[in-house]
């Protein structure tokens, strides 16, 4: 289950409102926007993080996304999901990591 989860979350957080069509706000809006309001905006896409896992993942619940700042890797944004299996409640931690194209790599 985790597993699936993890590969899930992958998709979803690296698919950008819009691109798909059945559903226009499935996945995170454009974080390039908000990168060049940072550190202001950090706030911002926790929430956008944390909306999404919660409206499209519903294995999970109890969702919490920190930001995390790596000070070995201060290019790059990073934020760590918690949360608990819906089924038989058990928890479930991630680490995201915002890479200077966008793209958001999971790992867990």
């Amino acid at each position: 289950m985790r597993e699936s989860v993890l590969l899930h979350l992958g998709k979803m957080l690296n698919s950008k409102h819009g691109h798909a069509l059945a559903m226009p706000d499935y996945g995170l809006p454009d974080f390039s926007e908000l990168v060049h309001g940072l550190p202001d905006t950090v706030g911002d896409m926790q929430r956008a993080i944390a909306s999404s896992i919660e409206r499209f993942e519903p294995r999970l619940t109890q969702v919490r996304v920190r930001f995390a700042p790596d000070s070995e890797d201060v290019f790059n944004l990073h934020f760590e999901i918690s949360a608990k299996l819906v089924e038989g409640g058990a928890a479930i931690w991630f680490e995201t990591r915002v890479d200077d194209a966008g793209r958001i790599l999971l790992r867990g």
